[in-house]
Formats: structure tokens, sequence, C-alpha cells
């Protein structure tokens, strides 16, 4: 496969309304796909489509990679979303015995939701997550030495570093913090642990050695670390289709906000997350029963006209239907008889008389590209229309205005006893990511 076909994969959804005089409705949906490459350290990602299984209320699925520490452990981390902290291995200076707090082995992220502003890399369309920390997992090294602190056997190792901290083990944070389900399993020199966070955000957990620990005796390893959190997205009713993209910076260190204690030794001052919104509405044409006959008469009936003599102005019917979409579109048309040098679709008697058809469309809740409300906008073979959203259309309401002029009638009223006839097809081409 080429590069063009590769940034060209097509998908047609079509609804095609068989008809005498004409016949409106052919909707083609291209997409056009294309990857962005992302410069964050790690990515949350969103998608909304109709009929994926959701993970919000709101109809959004996260569809994030869970952090590498999790994905290897089949029993831990039940129930969490979690992303890889990009942080490096954090070590510790020398820490007194029974000291607390931030003057221990401590972990505080952002507790409280941080507002994310998520732009659409094609339209520049704004919209807003919350990310929310909720808990920290990985695992944490000794130094060997460490082990004659504690009295213990080399091993027995869960009964080793249970002897290091107040309180018990690792496992077992200190008042406020909960544990998450990460198996606690020790090793000669490793502990693996999961906490999680109060929800304020001035809260965080930390391990109080019950002796003092030399400098470098402690290593959180970079490799293992991860954070759950929370992430709240908008309603994607509410949004057209695109791919939302906004990048969050993140401090490290004491006071900031991945906060490892003043104490420690972190590789990395900031980091950068990158959330992703996919929002992928269904695009749907939808038959109000009008028929898939357009029938064009006088309204004084044809029999009436010739015997009046009474030209009419035009002869017209509107058709109308549901269109569902979340994406801008173009709109034009496409002619079994061929069409005018206005652009204009042809419908042709037995004899090849051939006259002109007007159509023009309303869409009720669209805009042009001039943000004027979508009605009663010419259609053509030539330039496409531009049909724009604000939001999610849900089966709007839509009439194709189907008319021939004047000039056309008077055409037809030279050929009595003959019908016109031909198939009008109005093409929605959307082009998304």
């Amino acid at each position: 496969m080429n590069t063009d076909s590769k940034k060209n994969r097509r998908k047609h959804v079509a609804r095609e309304y068989a008809a005498r005089i004409a016949a409106p409705l052919l909707a083609l949906l291209t997409l056009v796909g294309a990857t962005v490459a992302s410069a964050a350290d790690v990515s949350i990602v969103a998608e909304y489509a109709p009929g994926m299984q959701s993970q919000s209320e709101n109809g959004f699925r996260n569809v994030t990679k869970p952090a590498n520490f999790c994905a290897a452990d089949s029993g831990g981390c039940a129930g969490v979303s979690t992303i890889d902290l990009p942080v490096g291995d954090v070590s510790y200076d020398a820490l007194a015995a029974d000291a607390s707090g931030q003057n221990a082995v401590y972990f505080r992220g952002p507790g409280s939701p941080i507002r994310v502003e998520l732009r659409d890399e094609r339209t520049n369309r704004i919209t807003a997550a919350t990310f929310r920390v909720t808990g920290i997992v990985g695992q944490y090294s000794l130094h060997p030495d460490v082990y004659q602190l504690t009295g213990n056997p080399v091993g027995n190792a869960e009964a080793a570093h249970a002897a290091l901290w107040t309180g018990g083990s690792w496992q077992q944070p200190p008042a406020g913090c909960t544990a998450l389900s990460v198996q606690p399993t020790a090793t000669a020199n490793a502990y693996r642990f999961g906490w999680r966070l109060p929800r304020d955000s001035g809260g965080g957990c930390s391990k109080v050695p019950r002796q003092p620990v030399p400098a470098g005796a402690i290593v959180l390893d970079g490799r293992s670390l991860a954070v759950a959190y929370e992430l709240a997205t908008p309603d994607p009713v509410t949004l057209p289709n695109g791919v939302y993209r906004g990048v969050q910076t993140f401090t490290v260190g004491p006071g900031k906000d991945f906060d490892f204690g003043n104490h420690a030794h972190v590789a990395r001052s900031t980091f950068d997350v990158e959330f992703v919104l996919k929002v992928r509405h269904q695009f749907m044409v939808t038959d109000s029963g009008a028929g898939s006959d357009v029938k064009l008469a006088p309204a004084q009936g044809w029999l009436n006209w010739f015997s009046e003599g009474k030209p009419a102005a035009k002869i017209d019917r509107d058709v109308t239907f549901g269109l569902s979409t979340g994406e801008p579109l173009r709109v034009s048309l496409r002619c079994e008889e061929g069409d005018d040098s206005a652009g204009r679709c042809l419908i042709k008697n037995p004899r090849d008389s051939v006259v002109p058809v007007d159509l023009s469309l309303t869409v009720t809740g669209a805009i042009t590209e001039n943000r004027s409300v979508f009605s009663r906008v010419p259609l053509t073979t030539r330039t496409p229309a531009s049909l724009d959203v604000d939001r999610y259309l849900d089966n709007a309401h839509a009439i194709a205005h189907v008319a021939v002029d004047d000039k056309g009638v008077s055409e037809m009223g030279k050929n009595p006893g003959t019908t016109y006839s031909g198939r009008v097809s109005i093409v929605f081409d959307a082009i998304s990511e």
C-alpha cells in the first residue's frame, strides 16, 4: 500500500432514494486517517464511539495502556486506572528515627482535580477534562547493609522489611491512606507496594522509620513507579467529531505537584502528560417516511395547467429526512442524467428533452462556513457547500428543497404526455481523523 492510499482510507455509509423526478439522498462518509506524534512522556486516551462498552457514565471509554508495573502484575492494580510515573529513580538522604511526614519516605500527588484544556487539532475547538491522582504503586529497594539494622535474617525478607517501619510493613500505609490491591511480594532487597491517597490536595502518605536509615539505603525504583488516577471527561454529545488534545506539565519536588519529601533526590523535576479525547459519532441518514419518489407537478395539476394556459413560476416539493453527524460536511450533488453549466442536475423525457432541477438543503442545528444558519443552501455538482456543526446533531431535521423553475416548466409543457425523470443524489463528504 502506498503512502497516499494509507492516508485516504475510506468508509462509506450510503442511503439512496429512488425517484421518477429527483431522488435526493445518497450519503457518503469519507474518513481520512492521520497520525500525530506525541512528544509527551505519557498519554491518557479516552474514546467515544457508539456501540463501545462505556467505562464512564457519559459514554467515554478509557483506552489508556496500564502502567508497566500493573500490566506485569496480574493480581494487582485491580479496579483503578494507572499510568507510568516518569520521574526516574527516587533516592533518599539519611533519615532520622521516627521521622514523619515530609521528613520521612513520603509521597503526595495532585489530590484535587486539575482542569486540562483540550483543543481539536483540526478545528481548534476547545473543551476540557479533569485529572486527579488517587494513588501510587511500585517497588522500593534496600541496600543489603540495611538488613543489619533490622536484626532479621536475610532469608526472612518480609519480616526484615516490616521491622524497618513504624506501624508494620510498607504495605500498610499510615492513617489517611489505604492500601491498593498490589501483591506485597518481598525479596531480600525489594518490596512492592500500593498506597491509595486521601482526596484532599494536602494529604500524602509517609512511612516512618523505626531507626536511623543511612543515605542511599532506600530507593524507589523508577521503572516500577506508577500512579492511579481518575479522569472526568465532558459530555460527548456536546462535541463534534474530532481528536481533542492537551498537555499538562507536572512539577516534581518538595511542595510541587508530585512531592516525595524533603530528603528525596528525584531524577526529573518536571514531566508532561498528554490527554487525548477521540470523538467518533455515527453518521446516519434516516428516511422520515416521505417516500422515495419525488413527484413534481403544478399546484393545480398538469391538466388544469394546460387548460388554463398559465405557466407556473416553478414547481417544487420538499423532502424531509433525518441527519446524524458530529462531523463538518461538504455537500454536493451527483446526477444520473448529467448536469448543466451551473452544476444543476438534469431530468429528461424519452424524447431527450432536458430540464435542470434546483436543489437546496436545510439542516436544523447546522451552520455554514460563515456561521450563518444552514437554510436553503443551494447544492450543485461544482463547488461543495460547507455544512458545519457546533455539537453532535442527533437525527436533526433536514429538508431537501427540490424545484424546477419557470423555464423548465415551460419546456416540460411543450411535451405533454411524457415523463421527465432522473436520479439525483446528495453526497455528504466528511473528512475526519
